[in-house]
């Protein structure tokens, strides 16, 4: 897996591209927690859960079906007394689903591990990228100590926040193009 540290940076940065209504503060941080949360299923190592159960790590939680379901309940529930509209709220709901799918399909692009269950419950096959340049994260805060950290997130830098970096300046601007046009076309339009 990647690191907790670039799953939340993704996960945060979608914060830009939702609805202006909506505190960017608050929105960055759901957004990075809900980028985050799939890898709690690494408790199920306490309980005895094996690693290649549905349950296990990389399993239901790291499937497209379970980001579904978490997007539409947190869209609906954290910002219900945000004022925005249907399509608004489509929009957060679709920003949380990206979030959270995002954890299993970076993890597939790394070099380790069982691979993801992306279709589970519907598909019990693991799955891994084609292309699997990452390195993958040792799990826990004493193995990832320990590990080669710097080849992880040197990785991680090349192949996910620099892309994700050159993605958001162009969204920003692409943003800004469009609200200075918006404005222009308004002032044109009032007598």
């Amino acid at each position: 897996m990647p690191t907790v540290i670039t799953h939340a940076v993704f996960g945060a940065s979608l914060s830009t591209l939702a609805p202006p209504s909506i505190p960017r503060a608050r929105c960055a941080a759901a957004l990075a927690i809900a980028s985050v949360f799939p890898d709690a299923d690494v408790l199920a190592f306490s309980l005895g859960i094996p690693y290649e159960h549905y349950l296990g790590h990389r399993g239901i939680s790291h499937s497209l079906s379970f980001a579904f379901a978490s997007s539409l309940a947190i869209g609906l529930t954290e910002f219900r007394r945000v004022a925005i509209t249907r399509l608004q709220r489509l929009w957060l709901i679709s920003l949380f689903f990206v979030s959270m799918a995002s954890h299993g399909l970076l993890d597939s692009l790394t070099n380790g591990g069982l691979g993801i269950g992306l279709l589970l419950p519907f598909h019990e096959g693991r799955f891994f990228s084609p292309w699997r340049p990452l390195e993958v994260s040792p799990i826990g805060v004493q193995g990832f100590l320990s590990g080669n950290v710097s080849a992880v997130l040197a990785s991680e830098v090349v192949i996910v926040l620099l892309p994700l970096g050159v993605f958001l300046l162009a969204a920003l601007v692409i943003r800004k193009v469009l609200a200075r046009r918006l404005v222009s076309s308004l002032k044109r339009n009032t007598p």
